[in-house]
């Protein structure tokens, strides 16, 4: 047995794969998601996060459907959670990591967002599946379609994973509006309806009203969690804050090259400058001395140019190439193939931009390097975590500089990091404003 409060097939399931016990941190969490609460889960990198999270919610859903079946009544079609996630590679990668607890349980797992097939959008249409996972653009176009919206009226938790990385933009401006919009399908679809097709705001129900969902954001250590807390709730509802307490081992150090004539030699070979060659032997040199190494760039022209000149230099050495290439723009089918020859270790290095620092399993990531000063402390502790991504490991990384300015810069983020000093988040306040006609009025 893993643990008592489990229902009997998820404890089962978490048993045969080989799990003792719950984590710290999801047993921290479970008293508060089990009842049933908003909550923001905070937690350092690999602490165990979305299985907190999770755990709770399935072992719900079984028991709501253990009771739905002891009362001889069908098992409603629709969506009953839905995980939203920034990025679409993450969806890949969790959806992998589910589908084994699917089968054995006997739920339905789906993901849905850019590079979701028509096929599979129409098979979801059809029959939607238990859980969604999906990003929050998708999520905004699925209360468009009646039947999609109508597959939304079940929902009953949605899990914001990397909720600090969506608080402070845009898009989370747009997903708190998406939420509302949900809670409204739920609550009372016909007036909805009606609202919607005489083009006037839709009726509010009260807080804690029968149908409403649970709210579950995952974080990782930002300055102010109450402000996160406060995105992610909305206008009315209380959070609760679960912190686990320990803070993540982290080891940082700064570089600033010294230009040597052999720079200058291979640089005119890749048509690149001395400084910018010195860099590149720098971050191969970690790479050579590490198992399995994340390179961060700041732009995709500079991790596109990183990895093109290192091939150029593996290509004339008759090397394979070191550093493989990972941005948001490739297809998905190379990412896919590229975030599973890395966790294979065919591949020792992957130069990325932040399509790859907000939590893609990739495997056992030894070292990170960052490429120019990150602009934000914050950041490089995010790009920092995806090393030692585990409970206990220590986070280890190099931060390579070019010119005294920016080395005098990585000093600062290096220091702050060490000391968990981190920048407070800017939260737009009211995103359900807007103008029409010349007159205020809400979304």
């Amino acid at each position: 047995m893993v643990d008592p409060r489990l229902h009997p097939r998820l404890d089962a399931l978490l048993a045969d794969q080989g799990w003792a016990s719950l984590s710290p941190t999801q047993d921290e969490a479970w008293t508060t998601l089990a009842a049933g609460g908003h909550a923001l889960l905070m937690a350092p990198t690999g602490s165990g996060k979305t299985e907190a999270a999770l755990l709770p919610v399935l072992d719900r859903v079984l028991r709501a459907r253990d009771a739905m079946e002891q009362q001889a009544k069908a098992w409603p079609m629709g969506f009953k959670v839905l995980y939203v996630t920034p990025l679409r590679a993450l969806n890949r990668d969790l959806l992998g990591r589910l589908v084994s607890w699917a089968e054995a349980l006997d739920l339905s797992i789906g993901v849905r967002h850019g590079d979701t097939s028509q096929a599979e959008r129409a098979k979801q249409a059809r029959k939607p599946p238990d859980v969604l996972i999906t990003t929050p653009e998708t999520l905004q176009l699925l209360l468009y379609g009646d039947t999609l919206r109508r597959h939304l009226q079940t929902v009953r938790f949605v899990i914001l994973d990397e909720v600090h990385d969506l608080a402070a933009s845009e898009r989370g401006a747009q997903l708190t509006v998406a939420l509302e919009r949900i809670e409204e399908a739920i609550g009372q679809p016909d007036a909805l309806r009606e609202a919607k097709a005489n083009q006037r705001p839709g009726p509010t129900r009260p807080v804690g009203a029968e149908g409403a969902f649970q709210r579950i954001g995952l974080s990782a250590t930002v300055a102010d969690p109450e402000a996160v807390a406060r995105f992610m709730a909305g206008t009315g509802r209380d959070v609760d804050i679960v912190h686990v307490a320990g803070d993540k081992k982290r080891r940082l150090q700064v570089i600033s090259p010294e230009i040597t004539e052999a720079d200058a030699v291979a640089g005119a070979e890749v048509a690149a400058g001395s400084a910018v060659m010195a860099q590149l032997r720098v971050v191969r040199d970690l790479v050579q001395t590490h198992e399995r190494v994340l390179i961060f760039c700041n732009t995709r022209e500079a991790a596109e140019l990183m990895a093109h000149r290192s091939a150029l230099l593996d290509e004339e050495a008759g090397h394979e190439p070191m550093l493989g290439l990972h941005h948001g723009s490739l297809s998905a089918e190379h990412r896919a193939t590229l975030e599973d020859d890395f966790k294979a270790g065919r591949i020792r290095a992957l130069v990325a931009t932040s399509s790859l620092e907000l939590g893609i399993d990739v495997g056992a990531i030894d070292h990170v390097v960052q490429v120019g000063s990150p602009r934000s402390v914050s950041r490089m502790v995010q790009r920092l975590g995806r090393a030692g991504h585990r409970i206990g490991a220590v986070s280890e990384g190099t931060l390579v500089a070019s010119g005294p300015e920016e080395h005098l810069e990585c000093l600062a983020i290096a220091d702050r990091v060490a000391a968990g000093d981190l920048e407070p988040l800017r939260i737009r306040e009211a995103p359900l404003v807007h103008c029409r006609d010349g007159a205020l009025m809400t979304l």
